[in-house]
């Protein structure tokens, strides 16, 4: 039975050693981003992700922002940003609570639940840790994390400062991944005209 790979040789539709070790470069690392292409859409010049850059002009952007910023609307956006994570703290607060109360009624629910038999009563058993589970991972840190008591207003000077730290070393790692996607993109199309011109 043929493979995804083997599939055009056996029907004849490949019959060149180099198409069919071309298709089978979508499975190593420099055609990987191909793998859910079709198979015939030939490897092409590989281009770098534009995320990191993209981002770095953005950091950038915000940052000349920051820096323009008058007294007032630093406080303005420092109070902003507070009521905006009070209210989703509340918002996220109200949220599990009424989570913690559908898992706690379902589990009241189980455990009056008369298992017909003792293999069923694995199956209650499973349903109860379950639900037990759920409570632990997504309702026992409420009134840490979720509870709006935790929402620390920061003064307009903390506010600009760790946004402009934030904007800094959004830059700094960027600047860094940039040249990462440059330096994989060229060692990419190397591996692409190495294997092209061994067929040469």
């Amino acid at each position: 039975m043929p493979t995804g790979y083997t599939h055009d040789v056996s029907e004849g539709k490949i019959t060149d050693v180099k198409d069919y070790i071309m298709q089978c470069a979508r499975a190593f690392g420099a055609t990987i981003m191909m793998r859910d292409e079709p198979l015939g859409t030939p490897i092409p010049e590989f281009e770098p992700s534009t995320y990191s850059k993209n981002a770095i002009e953005k950091a950038r952007e915000r940052l000349k922002e920051l820096q323009c910023m008058s007294n007032d609307e630093i406080e303005a956006q420092t109070e902003g940003e507070y009521q905006s994570e009070l209210k989703r703290k509340k918002k996220y607060a109200q949220e599990k609570l009424e989570t913690k109360n559908r898992y706690t009624k379902m589990l009241v629910d189980v455990y009056a639940w008369q298992a017909p038999t003792s293999d069923h009563g694995k199956l209650k058993q499973f349903c109860i840790d379950q639900l037990k589970e759920s409570i632990k991972w997504d309702c026992d840190n409420m009134e840490g994390y979720y509870n709006p008591e935790s929402v620390k207003k920061q003064t307009a000077q903390e506010w600009l400062n760790s946004n402009i730290e934030r904007c800094l070393r959004d830059i700094e790692y960027h600047s860094k991944e940039w040249e990462k996607e440059v330096e994989r993109t060229n060692e990419r199309n190397l591996w692409v005209k190495q294997l092209r011109d061994s067929f040469n």
